[in-house]
């Protein structure tokens, strides 16, 4: 789905590109015929065909930028608010791969989780080399954590098909010498994974 949605917009994007000499062309010759309101007009409807390929998400990295796009458009599509103030570590070692691991399965999550009218924020913090990402929902059920886990029990009836989500963005952590932190204050859970790569 990543892949499929990454080729739309470059190929949406190349389109404009070589589309881009007849329309400095059309716009040259407005120009010169003095025509404001054509030149206007023409300029707004140019600007809202580039809008359509780009991304208000902006991560730092093309794999997150998609990821978090994905995501966001998937909750406002079920009436659920999305918030992004999250950046991607370029000089710290993290994998991209690793980092959508837990963004994807968080956010899956979340939306999952999240009834309409409420809310799901995504955002990240770096102190040196201690990297946090936070998922936070509205959640009105109560979450059973699993002790010897500590991650959430699935309450889907098929157990062996489910759960994998929470524990493949655990091995992240460890892989990176973190962990996760899942916690739920009245009607919001959130969270945490902390990365921590090695210098």
């Amino acid at each position: 789905a990543h892949i499929t949605e990454v080729e739309r917009l470059y190929s949406g994007i190349r389109g404009i590109k070589h589309d881009i000499k007849n329309h400095i062309e059309i716009i040259n010759s407005l120009i010169a015929q003095g025509k404001t309101d054509e030149l206007r007009e023409y300029s707004q409807s140019l600007s809202e065909t580039v809008e359509t390929f780009g991304f208000s998400i902006k991560t730092g990295n093309p794999v997150t930028d998609v990821i978090i796009h994905e995501k966001m458009e998937a909750a406002l599509e079920k009436g659920i608010q999305f918030a992004a103030d999250f950046h991607y570590p370029v000089d710290m070692g993290v994998n991209a791969f690793d980092v959508s691991v837990v963004l994807s399965n968080a956010l899956s999550n979340a939306i999952e989780t999240t009834k309409a009218g409420g809310f799901i924020k995504v955002s990240s913090f770096r102190n040196k080399n201690a990297y946090l990402i936070t998922v936070e929902n509205s959640f009105d059920g109560r979450l059973d954590i699993d002790e010897e886990s500590g991650l959430p029990k699935t309450k889907k009836s098929d157990k062996k098909a489910h759960g994998f989500g929470l524990r493949n963005i655990k091995s992240v952590a460890i892989k990176y010498y973190g962990d996760v932190l899942i916690e739920q204050k009245e009607n919001k859970v959130s969270l945490t994974v902390l990365l921590s790569p090695a210098v």
